[in-house]
């Protein structure tokens, strides 16, 4: 859901506080957005298969 609003933000050029930014920040963003549901997803795998205590 996170990323919709931000390709939204890209391909619509909309600006964030006054300022547009360039394509290559969006893809930063991309990867950054990516690695962080990574991120999540793996957490909540251990979370998961952890045993009871």
């Amino acid at each position: 859901v996170l990323y919709w609003a931000n390709l939204y933000m890209w391909v619509e050029n909309v600006p964030l506080d006054g300022k547009t930014y360039a394509n290559v920040w969006h893809v930063v963003r991309l990867l950054i957005q990516i690695a962080a549901i990574a991120g999540c997803l793996f957490v909540a795998a251990e979370l998961r298969s952890a045993p009871n205590a």
